[in-house]
């Protein structure tokens, strides 16, 4: 990082700083809201109860990570420029652990509806095709 402030002057990196931080605040509801629509989707095909309150649950989390990741980005790094220093602060260990949250609700959301599509009477290649059909969906 030093030879980035060294090389483009202290200036830029802060513009880059403000930048990377408005690009988090557009970046977190741009996860949340697809999410939100296909768990949505989910309750509107799902009658078991253990699939409903996973569901539930799961938009709970889906929530919270977003706000989580907003007021992680609105108060990390109250002084100017900590977030280029070569210390790795508390705020980039809350975007590690929000990154984990996230691939652990993307993979939710991919095998939530696989009994559903499993029980269902129909032939085998339909089966996979909907199968095939929620796995690229949810990469």
């Amino acid at each position: 990082m030093v030879s980035v402030i060294l090389a483009h002057g202290k200036g830029r990196v802060q513009i880059g700083y403000n930048l990377a931080k408005a690009l988090y605040f557009a970046y977190m509801p741009a996860v949340m809201f697809p999410k939100l629509a296909i768990a949505s989707l989910y309750l509107h095909i799902f009658v078991t109860r253990t699939s409903r309150i996973t569901t539930y649950i799961t938009i709970s989390v889906i929530i919270g990570i977003c706000l989580s990741g907003i007021l992680t980005v609105s108060i990390s790094c109250l002084r100017q420029g900590c977030r280029w220093d070569a210390d790795l602060g508390w705020s980039d260990r809350a975007y590690r652990y929000l990154s984990i949250l996230n691939i652990i609700t993307d993979f939710v959301l991919l095998v939530l509806p696989l009994p559903v599509v499993y029980r269902m009477q129909i032939k085998t290649e339909v089966k996979l095709g909907l199968i095939l059909t929620f796995f690229c969906g949810s990469m």
